[in-house]
């Protein structure tokens, strides 16, 4: 019996010491789902890429509202993005005609938003869209602005940004960068304009681009099409 002892006290702290590994064992944290904001380019439709040089755009307009591009026109709903699902709802669009692969794209697109179910973040950089089968329909990056310039106190105001509403085209934000220059962002894209002659009230111009304001009032121009504008309350 004697000798035995010792191989009986080292199974008896073997199973000691097995014991405190199970209890100490660290139980699985559920991550809180990600708050989806901003805006984000489609990358993929269905597992098959997007056409070249077309912009494919999400994005949160509110917690509960979308905007974006399909890449020929502009559309609009709703979103329920509760528990990282994803289901849009009351989507419209413009109407304007676009060449037949651009418009077979933007058929794809609206279809894949239409099915969808749930979302997921995937290597803190993709957001991946699925639908009720678990098929990949939507992948997207986020979009980010050109970094802000460095500022003094009495530049600050420079950074602060003004939202006009344009009739037909959507939200138009204006932020001055400089003396005679402005950073005009919308859903498809980011310009700089130059500040130039007008008979009245501030003109900016740049490729393609052209933004007039006086007051409340505005406009917007993008390749020859005219659009009016008034400034959000909020601005």
């Amino acid at each position: 019996m004697g000798r035995l002892l010792p191989g009986f006290l080292m199974l008896a702290v073997m199973s000691m010491t097995a014991g405190c590994t199970s209890t100490d064992e660290e139980q699985p944290v559920n991550a809180e789902p990600v708050e989806l904001t901003g805006t984000w380019r489609v990358e993929d439709i269905n597992e098959g890429g997007v056409i070249d040089n077309t912009m494919v755009t999400i994005r949160f307009v509110e917690s509960d509202k979308i905007a974006g591009s399909t890449g020929c026109n502009r559309y609009s709903g709703s979103v329920a993005t509760t528990n990282e699902k994803f289901v849009v709802s009351k989507a419209v669009t413009t109407r304007k005609m676009c060449a037949p692969a651009i418009v077979k794209q933007e058929d794809r697109f609206l279809t894949a938003l239409n099915d969808a179910t749930r979302y997921e973040i995937e290597s803190d950089t993709w957001l991946v869209i699925y639908d009720g089968t678990d098929k990949q329909r939507l992948k997207l990056t986020a979009m980010t602005s050109a970094p802000e310039p460095q500022l003094n106190k009495l530049d600050k105001p420079l950074a602060q940004h003004t939202y006009f509403d344009c009739s037909n085209f959507g939200e138009v934000g204006i932020r001055f960068v400089g003396p005679e220059t402005i950073e005009l962002s919308s859903t498809e894209q980011n310009a700089r304009l130059q500040r130039v002659r007008a008979a009245s009230g501030a003109q900016y111009a740049g490729k393609n681009l052209r933004f007039w304001n006086k007051g409340e009032k505005a406009s917007f121009s993008v390749e020859q099409k005219n659009y009016k504008c008034t400034k959000r309350p909020d601005s």
